[in-house]
C-alpha cells in the first residue's frame, strides 16, 4: 500500500513450502509482470504451476513478489 502508483516490470515467484518461510523450498514458477498499480491498489493474476505427485505432508503456497527488488519502494 502506498500513496503513489507503481509502474514497471517485476518478477513474482511461487514456492511450495512445508512452513510459511521461504528457505529451501520448491520453486513452482517464476512469473514476470508489467503493469501499473494505482495507489492503495492491487493486482489479481492467475498462473498455472505443476505440483509434484510424490509429496506427502502439509504444504503451503508462498508467493514472493518483486524477487529482484526492481520496484522502488519508499516505505519498506
Amino acid at each position: 500500500q502506498g500513496t503513489a502508483p507503481v509502474n514497471g516490470t517485476w518478477t513474482d515467484r511461487v514456492f511450495l513450502s512445508s512452513d510459511a518461510t521461504i528457505a529451501d523450498d520448491l520453486v513452482l514458477g517464476t512469473f514476470p509482470i508489467t503493469t501499473t498499480i494505482a495507489a492503495n491498489g492491487s493486482v489479481v493474476r492467475s498462473q498455472l504451476v505443476q505440483i509434484p505427485n510424490n509429496l506427502s505432508g502439509v504444504f503451503r503456497f508462498v508467493v514472493a513478489t518483486d524477487i529482484s527488488n526492481t520496484i522502488n519502494e519508499l516505505n519498506k
